[in-house]
């Protein structure tokens, strides 16, 4: 556990030297949180990003970055993409744990995998749930 925030520390450390170095350069994009944000894409997806991640804003992408679940992303992308969801109704659906009532109300009608035919339906459905 020591060596874990032993590495924690270096890790912030060198992205606040680095993010020191480029703000002045090239702006508050390169600011250490946005660095923190784009280290964290590149260990998640290492060889290539999902196109359809790329389709989605920065901002999008950054909130998708801090769920746990491969298939809970890839869920998120694809009502962003299909809903056009601005990332505060990403935020919100992400809050209200759109995904697993989704997968809950497929699972009640019998349907296991994930499919967009009546997508629209459920998702309605799911946004009407307390």
């Amino acid at each position: 556990m020591e060596q874990k925030k032993y590495l924690k520390e270096q890790n912030e450390l060198i992205l606040n030297e680095l993010s020191n170095e480029l703000v002045p350069r090239f702006g508050e994009s390169y600011r250490s949180s946005e660095l923190f944000m784009m280290q964290k894409l590149y260990l998640l997806y290492p060889r290539k990003v999902p196109k359809k991640l790329l389709e989605l804003s920065w901002e999008h992408i950054k909130v998708l970055l801090n769920l746990f679940s491969d298939e809970e992303r890839k869920f998120y992308i694809e009502c962003c993409l299909i809903e056009k969801w601005s990332v505060e109704k990403l935020k919100e659906a992400i809050l209200k744990d759109v995904y697993e009532k989704y997968y809950y109300v497929k699972k009640v009608y019998g349907k296991h995998e994930f499919d967009f035919h009546n997508f629209k339906e459920v998702l309605d459905f799911v946004w009407q749930e307390k």
